[in-house]
């Protein structure tokens, strides 16, 4: 509730309490990437729209500096959602890694 106050005075200029809930609901699904509620309820949310165009344009150019002038490898940023979706899968991997090394096995007699 902390954050949803915060944002809604900081977007629109309101007090959270002064708003029907109707118009609450639209609000919060109208909060823009990078506010406080949003950031604290989606990883994806985390960075405003500025924060992502800018990323994007100095990714881009590190991997043009990189292919033109510099050599090793572009020092790109990762997203937070990129970053998420990488730890997930690799959750997974390790789950599954385990789940294989610790099942028993039966031997199988080949058809013949």
């Amino acid at each position: 509730m902390r954050l949803l106050r915060h944002d809604f005075r900081v977007y629109y200029g309101v007090r959270y309490e002064d708003v029907d809930a109707h118009e609450a609901v639209d609000l919060i699904n109208t909060l823009p990437m990078g506010s406080l509620w949003r950031a604290d309820n989606s990883t994806e949310a985390e960075w405003s729209d500025e924060r992502y165009l800018f990323t994007r344009i100095q990714n881009l150019l590190e991997v043009i500096a990189h292919g033109r002038y510099l050599t090793g490898d572009p020092q790109i940023v990762e997203f937070p959602l990129d970053r998420e979706t990488r730890l997930a899968q690799a959750r997974k991997a390790r789950e599954v890694r385990e789940r294989l090394n610790n099942t028993r096995w039966k031997e199988v007699e080949p058809d013949g």
